[in-house]
């Protein structure tokens, strides 16, 4: 079977080094929402789903009635503890990796705006958004727990994608183990 047989997709995009980048931008990023897909909540519960500590649950709770919750799961449970500790003021020892980052913002001129969590492929996901000296940037598709930790740590605002927020939702949902 020859090149010109093949059932193959062609972006038609060419093959240098710029085209491609584009493609998989195209391909692999969450596009832009607008914030009407998404609602504020704020973080009502943090801790563990084992007696071990193990793996970390948080409940997020809608800002206007506090009654449309997500359950978040299957995240580490140090993470949990960091996510407590943030939300209770306590900035103490961080570990090194928010120093990390905390260190690459000041130096690039860089503030946490918000952070957006949605659902992808049935796992939840997060975009960090940012302020910089030459506009806004968007970080898409980390774990959702790395977010709500992050947001807490800073103070910033909790979005969360609308059809996620349900008064029944107490099933939890699942983070990649990416």
């Amino acid at each position: 079977m020859g090149p010109s047989s093949r059932s193959e997709p062609h972006l038609g995009l060419g093959t240098s080094q710029s085209n491609i980048q584009a493609a998989c931008f195209t391909l692999w990023c969450r596009p832009t929402s607008s914030h009407e897909d998404f609602q504020p909540v704020k973080l009502e519960k943090v801790g563990f789903a084992d007696e071990n500590g193990v793996e970390g649950v948080a409940v997020l709770a809608s800002v206007s009635d506090g009654q449309k919750k997500l359950y978040i799961r299957a995240f580490s449970g140090e993470v949990a503890t960091h996510i407590d500790r943030f939300s209770r003021g306590d900035r103490s020892s961080l570990p090194s990796i928010y120093n990390v980052v905390e260190d690459l913002a000041e130096r690039n001129g860089l503030h946490l705006t918000r952070v957006e969590i949605y659902s992808s492929n049935d796992v939840l996901r997060g975009d960090i958004h940012l302020d910089s000296r030459n506009g806004q940037i968007t970080l898409h598709g980390y774990r959702a727990s790395d977010c709500v930790a992050l947001a807490a740590l800073y103070d910033v605002p909790i979005l969360v994608q609308s059809s996620l927020l349900t008064p029944e939702n107490s099933g939890g949902r699942r983070e990649s183990a990416d």
